[in-house]
């Protein structure tokens, strides 16, 4: 899914109070819609790409729409965690499996 392109509306799991698609009176006409969405991956992108190594053909598997103020609180922690990953696999030479990432992401740790 491209950047600004919607679908059916906000799919985040917890909306952020400035989602728009809380306030939206005609959530069932989400194609007349002009509020953008954006993609939202279970694995993020630099983790995939840095601490997985996973194939960019591969990145856009398990993906939802959600809209930009309810993406930013979902993945605000990623970047100290792409840290955190860093650090144990240049020092300790630990890479966390597929599955860790998700237990992450399922436990909120992730989430702002």
């Amino acid at each position: 899914m491209e950047r600004g392109k919607i679908v059916s509306g906000c799919e985040a799991e917890k909306h952020h109070p400035s989602c728009p698609c809380l306030a939206c009176k005609h959530p069932r006409e989400c194609n007349n819609c002009k509020t953008p969405l954006t993609v939202q991956h279970e694995i993020p992108k630099c983790i995939a790409r840095e601490i997985l190594e996973i194939p960019p053909r591969e990145m856009g598997k398990d993906t939802t729409a959600v809209s930009i103020p309810c993406h930013n609180q979902e993945d605000k922690k990623v970047p100290f965690i792409l840290a955190i990953m860093r650090q144990l696999k240049r020092r300790e030479g630990m890479i966390p499996t597929r599955e860790d990432v998700l237990t992450i992401r399922r436990m909120g740790m992730f989430r702002g």
